[in-house]
């Protein structure tokens, strides 16, 4: 990250931000690669990811991400939430369109300007070079600040996903997209109005999505299966490296 402060503005301020990844163009294609075989096999889908692979788990326990999360938290720790990996289809042919705008998780304002800040950071690492004719991902610019002082202090509407027939009526920005080289990471956090997009190009669209939080603080998950998460956070700690394990912290010998 060149410029980790004016990084952290636009993170903060616009709601996504682009720059270097530290993977090698080699080990990009070899995960762009399983990416594609496990979605030949149905085995991709939903918010989150639940098998455990020895390529993901090498990108999941990076240190580049832990180090980003602190950045962009304003925490001195963080954990590791979820992980899952995505391929948009190419569609030759068909119209550019936007795919169901959403937002995820909404926080109030105290969430976004506390210290460490009460969200996630999601980091998509872009496993394909992304165009605007591979169905990016595309977010209206600061709807995540909008949508928080809209609900003010109000922490009885923090954390819920709001599907567009929920969004509050404000005056968002025109959406805009997410574009990017193979091997670049984007910041993002899903608190913005946002959405897929078609793909009208003949290649498909490749990302893996890591999440994180500040430590210590659970961010609700209302479309997760808790039981299903956990269970999946045991075996994903065993298989990091010993010194990454902390990545998922534990409480005793109870997984938090």
């Amino acid at each position: 990250m060149t410029d980790s402060d004016e990084q952290v503005r636009q993170f903060e301020q616009v709601g996504a931000v682009t720059f270097d990844g530290p993977f090698p163009p080699a080990q990009i294609q070899a995960v762009s690669d399983l990416v594609a075989r496990l979605d030949a096999e149905k085995k991709l889908g939903g918010y989150a990811d639940y098998f455990v692979e020895p390529l993901l788990v090498d990108v999941i326990q990076h240190p580049f991400f832990e180090e980003a999360a602190k950045r962009f938290l304003h925490a001195p720790e963080v954990e590791f939430v979820n992980w899952a990996a995505r391929q948009k289809g190419a569609q030759p042919g068909q119209v550019f369109a936007l795919d169901g705008e959403h937002v995820d998780v909404s926080y109030h304002r105290l969430s976004l300007e506390s210290v460490p800040r009460r969200m996630l950071v999601s980091f998509w690492l872009w496993l394909t070079d992304v165009t605007i004719d591979r169905g990016p991902f595309m977010f209206r610019p600061g709807s995540h600040r909008q949508i928080a002082e809209h609900w003010g202090d109000d922490g009885a509407h923090a954390e819920n996903p709001l599907m567009s027939n929920q969004l509050p009526a404000l005056a968002y920005a025109e959406p805009v997209p997410v574009l990017a080289k193979a091997g670049q990471v984007s910041a993002l956090t899903t608190a913005t109005v946002h959405s897929g997009s078609v793909n009208t190009g003949t290649q498909p669209r490749r990302a893996m999505v890591i999440n994180y939080q500040p430590r210590g603080h659970e961010v609700r998950f209302n479309m997760i299966d808790a039981a299903k998460r956990v269970a999946h956070l045991r075996e994903l700690r065993a298989a990091m490296r010993p010194e990454r394990r902390r990545l998922i912290p534990l409480k005793g010998n109870v997984l938090k």
